[in-house]
């Protein structure tokens, strides 16, 4: 479970949002807002040249720095986020929202260690005061925490969490995963229990409880879990996209796809979903009238441009298929990068052009020097 963007997702742009203040007329401020508006409708890479905007307007304002950096951990490229919390803390060491940002990053990049050490320097900043920040902190400390195996003082810590009745729903859930990991079943099933005995209907909790047990080779309990969704007080009041996602992980591709198509006009995801399906089903037409509807509203999306790409090479058209490798690779921040980048070399390979095809292999190969399988490739391009 990739505890880390589900994280990022939740506190993120209200936290970015106390950044600014009202009524701040410095300069920059307007691309500052412009920026933070992008960030709120997950525009990401028009945040990035609205906040780089408001940075090249005043160099001073650490804010601006911090307010980019979280935006580029929502595109995943955490060095450059690092580079940015720097910038603001050399103008503001004791910044705290830099310094989270710092903790946030290093949590992705898998330093968990240095994560954890962030996380409880801002937290001895506020001497005793908890709010929401410090709530917050807690929580990504929780993380870095389970993924050192301290399940213990994960516990621990989702425990003083519900205690203080912050996000109760989640962090029961969490803290079940803990015990599930911990070996303790029974305590889990009891967390997990508790997490979904709420009026409300939230898919997240039910697919979360699902993957959990699954991912820990309780199947058919992770099975009768999420079955239990479709039969709970609410769910029929509950939007299509998270009925549709209920049918999808209990193969219920029928309703599935009902249910896709229904949400998708509002819920663009859906169309990724759908093509998920009809990939499944060999129906590669629908499969790609899915990602190109997607793309229309969406053209950053590197894994999208990977797989029509793919489609593409399936198909035999590899003029096409490289259009969509490219394209791809044009994009900021895809966690295909790397497989954008070999199925374009490998596409000159298909085209017989071969000399280009050895550049893009140099190319991969300084970028990835230990690859294998492109060290192969590349001694067999210098014999074409």
């Amino acid at each position: 479970m990739n505890f880390l963007s589900k994280k990022s997702a939740i506190l993120i742009s209200a936290l970015v949002l106390m950044i600014t203040g009202c009524g701040d007329n410095s300069k920059g401020s307007s691309d500052n807002t412009q920026g933070l508006s992008y960030y709120n409708k997950g525009q990401y890479h028009s945040a990035v040249t609205s906040f780089e905007a408001a940075i090249a307007a005043n160099k001073k304002n650490p804010d601006y720095y911090v307010n980019l950096g979280m935006t580029y951990i929502e595109l995943e490229d955490y060095e450059e986020a690092l580079t940015q919390f720097d910038l603001a803390l050399k103008l503001n060491s004791e910044h705290r929202l830099a310094k989270r940002g710092v903790g946030i990053a290093k949590l992705a990049l898998e330093e968990y260690e240095e994560a954890i050490d962030c996380f409880q320097d801002v937290l001895l900043q506020a001497d005793g005061t908890i709010g929401t920040l410090e709530l917050d902190l807690l929580d990504y400390r929780a993380i870095a925490e389970t993924k050192l195996c301290r399940y213990d003082a994960a516990i621990e810590t989702y425990t003083t969490l519900i205690d203080v009745k912050y996000n109760v729903k989640e962090h029961y859930y969490q803290r079940g995963h803990i015990y599930l990991l911990n070996g303790d079943y029974d305590s889990a099933i009891k967390d997990f229990e508790v997490a979904l005995n709420d009026s409300d209907f939230d898919c997240s909790i039910y697919l979360n409880i699902y993957h959990a047990l699954a991912s820990s080779g309780y199947t058919d309990e992770a099975v009768d879990f999420l079955g239990k969704a479709l039969t709970a007080p609410s769910a029929k009041e509950s939007d299509d996209f998270s009925l549709a996602l209920i049918y999808y992980y209990l193969g219920d591709y029928t309703n599935a796809i009902l249910k896709f198509n229904a949400a998708s006009k509002d819920n663009h995801e859906a169309l990724l979903y759908l093509s998920k399906i009809y990939l499944s089903q060999h129906e590669t037409i629908k499969a790609k009238n899915s990602l190109s509807e997607y793309l229309t509203y969406d053209n950053s999306n590197g894994e999208v441009y990977n797989q029509l790409g793919l489609i593409s090479v399936s198909e035999g058209d590899y003029a096409t298929a490289l259009t969509h490798f490219r394209n791809g690779i044009l994009t900021k921040g895809t966690t295909v990068m790397k497989d954008l980048k070999w199925n374009e070399a490998v596409c000159y390979e298909y085209l017989g052009d071969f000399a280009t095809a050895r550049i893009k292999i140099e190319e991969f190969l300084k970028t990835y020097p230990d690859d294998a399988k492109a060290l192969a490739e590349y001694e067999f391009l210098e014999t074409r």
